[in-house]
């Protein structure tokens, strides 16, 4: 495993970051249904096996701090309300891409009338990919849950997890989120 691999030669401080939902993304949607259904299955073990894999980590080694960053309910409360966070409430389409900017384009503001608003305003810049202000929402959410952690802590803002006790932390609690200035699920400490 990564995480012990690095352990061993120094790390102590583990961001890990669960899988966006990417049965949201055009590259799935073409497909249809059946497969947004079993791509969102898949991707949704994947993220409870990671966070296992961090709280393991953090019940292993007392001397490490763990942070777990939930994109997938970042990027669903963005593709569901983009005005939830000030990084993405420009944002005007949420579920296709222009073609003319899916390699990128000179400046983040780019403008060509054949997609009819600039790139930033679209948040799929190709098939798969994000624009750059769903990265500015990450890495706000990131630099905020980094703030939280002291040293040798494990931090968590999975919803769908287990808060260590054995309950479920499914619903997302859009009031704390605002409070916070996100629409983020309330954060869970797992005390290990």
């Amino acid at each position: 495993m990564m995480s012990v691999k690095v352990y061993a030669v120094g790390a102590r401080n583990f961001l890990f970051l669960n899988v966006p939902p990417v049965e949201r993304a055009p590259a799935t949607l073409e497909y249809g249904a059946d497969d947004q259904i079993i791509e969102g299955a898949a991707i949704l073990e994947w993220n409870g096996r990671l966070i296992k894999v961090a709280r393991q980590l953090r019940g292993k080694h007392a001397d490490v701090t763990v942070f777990a960053l939930d994109t997938y309910s970042i990027f669903n409360a963005v593709l569901n309300n983009p005005k939830v966070f000030p990084q993405t409430a420009g944002y005007r389409n949420t579920t296709r891409y222009c073609a003319t900017y899916m390699n990128g384009t000179p400046n983040m503001t780019s403008f060509s009338a054949s997609c009819g608003l600039p790139v930033n305003e679209y948040f799929w810049l190709n098939q798969l990919h994000p624009t750059y202000p769903m990265h500015d929402a990450m890495a706000a959410h990131i630099v905020n849950l980094l703030e939280k952690v002291p040293p040798g802590g494990f931090e968590c803002n999975c919803s769908g997890s287990d808060d260590g006790n054995g309950h479920e932390n499914r619903n997302a609690n859009e009031k704390e989120g605002r409070r916070l200035g996100y629409g983020l699920s309330k954060i869970v400490k797992w005390k290990l």
